[in-house]
């Protein structure tokens, strides 16, 4: 069942439509009205943390529809119900259910094989003016421009990074991962994996420019060369203690 609505009960106990639920639908509002300012995924999922909103299974347990813990919950009983999974939100935000859209076919399957992956939105098979909707849809069509905005501007699965997986954050030891700033000229950084994802209360902001890295490394790079070309046997010494 979708966050924010509950099943209404029709005649005979036959399942009728969806209605909204009061309680929980403001915080669906609120998740698009952060993605319609450009905010990401992980940048909203640190914001509910610091605002202290639990997440849609914590909900779910009060209202007697579920008795699952997230591995959030599992290793932090007492905050770990304000910890979202990222799937969570991005969940939210792509679903049109919320402008009153009924949407299915979303995933591949196989009999006896089970799901195979997701299909694209386009080849989704939806039925709109099934509900009333918590979101406009305006709002919605523009949330998911900007979230594809946002996709295209990453680094795509052909580009990999020049320093990927070897940089590592000093303090977690998770790795420091690249990103793009979206000001009017893009640049590319490398931040902490936990910091950029969970926020300051899971490490602090470790940060460097790609550029600056790379005339660091770059700049070690030539001054070894030089060393090894004045003292070839030198070098090869001081790479024997080092291995």
């Amino acid at each position: 069942m979708p966050a924010a609505f509950w099943v209404y009960q029709g005649s005979g106990g036959q399942k009728g439509h969806l209605i909204i639920d009061e309680e929980t639908a403001p915080i669906v509002r609120k998740l698009f009205e952060y993605a319609l300012d450009g905010h990401g995924s992980n940048w909203i999922r640190r914001r509910l943390e610091e605002d202290k909103i639990p997440c849609p299974t914590w909900y779910n347990r009060q209202k007697g529809l579920r008795n699952v813990f997230t591995k959030w919950e599992r290793m932090d009983p007492e905050n770990g119900k304000y910890m979202w999974d990222f799937t969570v939100i991005e969940g939210i935000l792509s679903n049109p259910v919320y402008i009153g859209t009924v949407a299915s076919q979303k995933f591949f399957y196989k009999f006896k094989i089970g799901t195979l992956g997701e299909k694209k939105p386009e080849d989704w098979i939806a039925v709109e003016d099934m509900h009333e909707p918590i979101i406009d849809k305006a709002v919605f069509e523009t949330v998911q421009e900007k979230r594809n905005g946002r996709r295209s501007a990453r680094v795509g699965a052909d580009n990999i990074s020049l320093f990927a997986g070897l940089i590592r954050c000093k303090e977690c030891g998770k790795a420091l991962t690249i990103r793009y700033t979206h000001a009017k000229k893009s640049i590319a950084i490398y931040g902490c994996v936990t910091y950029n994802k969970f926020g300051k209360t899971h490490c602090t902001q470790h940060r460097v420019e790609y550029d600056e890295l790379y005339s660091i490394v770059l700049g070690e790079i030539r001054a070894l060369a030089r060393e090894a070309l004045a003292d070839e046997e030198g070098m090869i010494r001081r790479l024997a203690k080092e291995v």
